[in-house]
């Protein structure tokens, strides 16, 4: 057998706490990766790092991951969902002009390492969809006491529709939720065949459906993966009461104000015993009830995605009509 890897690039808040909990990790036939790669601080580098210095270090990059993963034959995963989703988040300001890491850019950057490289022998990538309506809400209560809470722009979701959809409706926040764009991005990379698109709402109606699709993709015991899955859910944030925010430490906050008022400015305090402390005490998240969208934006929304929708949904056989998609 060769060294193969599949990378599930998310998108978040679908499914993909489940799945990293209770079946990646605990297959028979998988070799979880995940959290060594995390270890390596490779994520972080490979959102900010330019694509020209990326190459260089290519090779410092790959004697990393062959030293400390122990890369062997069988079928490697490797599941972080930020690989999509960061390039969706704001960046000290939610303003067009700030940074955030390119789609296409990361996709390249991916098949430099764990395929152009040798790393692995073959590597497909497992997209998994949800409604952009749903995923604008959920994202936006997972983000809002990190980010949104703390700007005039975005301080609650109303507000933040009318960033998303006026002051910026070509820009990063809802570029990667064009979810044809992104599929066609990997299927350039990875080639045809090598990217399984799977649907969230698909895995709430008809779970043992949607494991089987993604087992025989991955080529692992489908019956084991159904047994490790069986009532397994976690990580809800939203209900017919609302959604619920984020939870965040003390220190995450306290980063917040820090960034906020002294900039840049360091505390040198990064060695303080009471730094650990901080980062435990857990500020909970809270219900947010006015997390709804107008029926004149679910139309907008309508507008911009229903071609692309259509597109992915015929190429991949998704049935996205039948899901609610636009």
């Amino acid at each position: 057998m060769n060294r193969r890897l599949f990378l599930h690039i998310g998108y978040p808040k679908t499914g993909t706490t489940t799945l990293q909990q209770y079946l990646f990790p605990y297959h028979s036939d998988l070799i979880d990766i995940s959290s060594a790669v995390k270890s390596l601080n490779f994520i972080k580098e490979l959102h900010h790092c330019r694509e020209q210095t990326f190459l260089r270090n290519l090779l410092i990059n790959k004697q990393r991951f062959t030293e400390q993963l122990d890369i062997q034959a069988g079928i490697h995963i490797l599941s972080e969902e930020s690989l999509l989703s960061y390039s969706m988040f704001f960046q000290n300001d939610p303003s067009p002009q700030v940074y955030t890491s390119d789609p296409a850019s990361t996709a390249r950057k991916l098949q430099y390492l764990f395929l152009k490289s040798g790393l692995f022998d073959e590597v497909k990538i497992v997209i998994t969809i949800r409604r952009q309506a749903d995923l604008l809400k959920s994202m936006y209560a997972q983000l809002y006491n990190n980010t949104f809470k703390h700007y005039p722009q975005t301080k609650n979701f109303s507000k933040y529709v009318n960033y998303v959809l006026d002051k910026d409706p070509d820009g990063f926040m809802l570029d990667t939720l064009y979810f044809q764009d992104i599929t066609e991005l990997y299927i350039d990379q990875f080639g045809e065949g090598h990217v399984k698109v799977l649907v969230f709402e698909q895995l709430r109606t008809d779970p043992n459906r949607f494991i089987q699709t993604l087992a025989e993709f991955l080529g692992i015991d489908v019956t084991q993966a159904i047994d490790l899955l069986e009532n397994k859910k976690t990580n809800a944030k939203s209900s017919s009461q609302g959604y619920r925010s984020d939870t965040r430490s003390l220190m995450d906050q306290l980063t917040i104000y820090k960034q906020r008022f002294l900039g840049d400015r360091s505390w040198n305090i990064s060695n303080w015993s009471v730094i650990d402390r901080l980062r435990a005490v857990e500020v909970p998240g809270k219900i947010l009830h006015d997390i709804s969208l107008s029926a004149r934006d679910e139309n907008r929304l309508a507008d911009l995605f229903q071609s692309s929708n259509r597109s992915l949904s015929e190429k991949h056989q998704l049935n996205l009509k039948e899901y609610g998609y636009f």
